[in-house]
């Protein structure tokens, strides 16, 4: 049996459904599905598990399947995802970037581990981000005329000409940061909001989280700096440095804000605890994965 958990939250989401269900129909996969509404992704993640449901698939974006992962403990369920957000990070690096590839992963039946990150006391699959990283999300995630790629521009520039840098300390066993830095992004995977390579060399089952510090940059040139995040080349940037680790830790005086897999931390921190859970999850992949297309 497969639980189809349902965020209807944006009109992509119910579209997405119809189609999906249509083809579930089609291809005589036993399922059943459950909206979120009065009951969020997580609770309904831990009550299928509850109920002995093993394998979960999601239709809805990051913040979705971080609110299911967070439910269940990334533990003892198989995940699969249908992408209906607004970035969908987390199911491509799983080769899923379509409805069609989603409903490839739930009729083929692949799965790999993969890794997940955890933050104190949450668990995060795709990414996590601090000071404007975090910043550039909320905002993005306050639009509500301006959907998709400008949406995640137009949060990146507002927060480049709102935010200021801040006193931080980065360390993990091989590097250390102590200075003013305007945000600082985690990743397990690549991608984040949709449309930067903020950590272009991620990989999810690698044991490690790729960090990128960026430090105290002028406006004008984190500007102009913008095509090179997308490309994941501002690596290069004296201003940008960047390591792997399999745990870290970011302190401050300054509370700071602090977003996990695209949702935003009810209030502010001061301090991050962050390891990751070498392939504690396991997820369905596209077939074209499988196949090398």
């Amino acid at each position: 049996m497969v639980r189809v958990i349902v965020n209807p939250y944006r009109a992509k989401g119910l579209k997405a459904w119809k189609e999906v269900k249509k083809r579930i129909d089609e291809c005589g996969i036993e399922c059943d599905f459950v909206m979120t509404g009065e009951q969020a992704a997580g609770e309904l993640a831990k009550k299928a598990r509850e109920e002995g449901v093993e394998r979960i698939f999601v239709v809805g974006g990051d913040g979705t399947i971080n609110e299911v992962v967070n439910g269940v403990d990334a533990k003892g369920i198989v995940l699969g995802i249908i992408p209906a957000g607004r970035g969908n990070d987390f199911a491509k690096m799983l080769g899923i970037e379509s409805v069609e590839d989603g409903i490839s992963s739930l009729s083929g039946g692949h799965t790999k581990s993969v890794d997940v990150g955890l933050a104190n006391d949450r668990y995060f699959v795709n990414n996590l981000g601090v000071g404007a990283v975090a910043r550039a999300v909320g905002i993005c995630n306050r639009l509500r005329k301006i959907t998709g790629r400008p949406g995640y521009l137009v949060g990146a520039l507002s927060a480049l000409f709102e935010c200021r840098p801040f006193d931080v300390e980065v360390e993990s066993r091989d590097f250390r940061f102590s200075g003013e830095a305007l945000g600082i992004a985690v990743g397990n995977g690549r991608f984040h909001g949709g449309l930067f390579a903020l950590t272009p060399e991620a990989e999810i089952d690698d044991g490690l989280l790729d960090v990128c510090v960026i430090g105290k940059i002028g406006r004008v040139k984190g500007v102009l700096s913008i095509p090179r995040a997308i490309r994941g080349t501002h690596t290069f940037l004296k201003e940008a440095e960047t390591f792997r680790t399999d745990c870290l830790r970011i302190h401050s005086e300054t509370a700071f804000s602090v977003h996990f897999d695209g949702e935003l931390a009810a209030g502010r921190l001061n301090k991050l605890e962050v390891k990751v859970l070498n392939k504690q999850l396991e997820v369905c992949v596209a077939a074209k994965m499988i196949s090398g297309g």
